[in-house]
């Protein structure tokens, strides 16, 4: 059991039900729904995902043949490992931190 609490926010879609709400709920995830009409609320996602797009993705096309989804994952994996421990990050909350090091820092309520 973790002593965070982990909350997944997701938009009104149909790929978000069946297996992965069951999945998460036996990982003891919660999953609420974006607002409808409130862009803002999912800011960070699409953020995020332009960073992945254009940080990782549009590069690794350039310099690699992907001949599978593992190879896939195994570059993403990659990336995400560099984005969570050591790219810093700029944006108000991170300030100049990594997010790995900031939940280091977090304290579980």
């Amino acid at each position: 059991m973790s002593c965070l609490d982990l909350t997944f926010r997701r938009y009104y879609g149909k790929e978000f039900k069946g297996a992965f709400a069951r999945g998460c709920e036996r990982l003891g995830i919660r999953v609420t729904r974006t607002k409808p009409r409130h862009a803002w609320t999912n800011g960070f996602v699409e953020r995020l995902q332009k960073t992945i797009l254009h940080e990782h993705w549009r590069i690794a096309f350039r310099r690699q043949y992907f001949t599978g989804r593992r190879s896939l994952q195994a570059a993403l994996d990659r990336f995400l490992a560099f984005y969570n421990h050591e790219r810093t990050h700029r944006g108000y909350r991170l300030n100049g931190r990594t997010p790995a090091s900031v939940l280091k820092g977090a304290v579980a309520v």
